[in-house]
């Protein structure tokens, strides 16, 4: 249900297709190197929000990263857009005036889990690490325990994404076996452990949840192994990758009905908005 009064008259103008909300990776979806976001995408999203159409960030970035970035790239608060910040691939703040504020009811909750899963998670990340130099990989802890416990999100780096492939394959069946509630995906690089019940699908979903919108109103963008619980259509959303996509990423799409695009990270990102009438 429209929040704002502007957006019952935004309505009317909104999308034939039924979209109405937009969940964009950043790194490699629409933020360049740089940390710049294509001013043709930046001026889409802004056109959408006045028609009603909801963009939110679908990212293991940090908040405090995020609301310095979009606003250097003419996105946040004063431009009414994103409605909303994912953080750490877990956390949810609403855009609330000059700001974002904490949707205390999800974080709390998942900030709760947290507390008895971190430690296994520890555990796990340890035994990856050993895992993999017994392989002959690089690889060390992304960040000090203290940040990856305030994000949920332990991480692992490898100096080669093949390493990092092989590893988060070897941890996965480990963890299937295990009555955990821990997940591990690979973002290029890193692999991360999480609690089962975060990610970005299960994020995304209580947006929806919030906003009153069913699944097949949401189309996600992304371009790497993170972002598959969002993109392959186990949640029923619709979804699209730029052409720089994980090849494994680009199968899942097309799998799920969606767009891989010929261009690459924020133009790509423009042609998937293109392909479903959104830009």
């Amino acid at each position: 249900m429209p929040t704002h009064p502007e957006e019952a008259t935004a309505l009317r103008n909104a999308p034939a297709n039924g979209i109405r909300l937009i969940a964009l990776d950043m790194d490699g979806t629409i933020l360049e190197r740089g940390h710049v976001i294509q001013p043709a995408l930046v001026e889409a999203l802004k056109a959408l929000a006045a028609r009603g159409v909801r963009y939110i960030t679908a990212t293991g970035r940090p908040i405090e990263f995020q609301t310095q970035v979009l606003p250097e790239n003419g996105l946040g608060p004063a431009a009414g857009t994103p409605r909303a910040i994912m953080a750490d691939e877990r956390e949810i703040f609403l855009l609330d005036g000059n700001g974002y504020a904490p949707h205390r009811e999800w974080n709390d909750k998942i900030r709760a889990r947290w507390e008895s899963l971190h430690p296994k998670a520890m555990a796990w990340l340890r035994a990856a690490e050993v895992e993999g130099r017994s392989r002959g990989c690089e690889c060390f802890q992304h960040e000090p325990e203290a940040r990856m416990y305030e994000r949920g999100l332990p991480t692992l780096a490898f100096r080669d994404s093949a390493h990092a492939e092989a590893v988060c394959e070897w941890l996965a069946a480990q963890l299937a076996k295990t009555g955990d509630a821990l997940v591990v995906n690979r973002n290029n690089r890193l692999i991360q452990l999480h609690d089962a019940t975060a990610g970005k699908g299960f994020v995304v979903m209580e947006l929806a949840r919030l906003w009153g919108l069913d699944p097949e109103q949401i189309l996600a963008v992304g371009d790497s192994a993170n972002d598959f619980s969002m993109l392959d259509g186990r949640h029923g959303f619709r979804s699209g990758c730029p052409a720089n996509a994980d090849e494994g990423v680009k199968e899942a799409v097309r799998n799920n009905g969606g767009h891989v695009a010929e261009a690459r990270v924020g133009l790509g990102t423009l042609q998937v908005l293109a392909h479903f009438s959104l830009a």
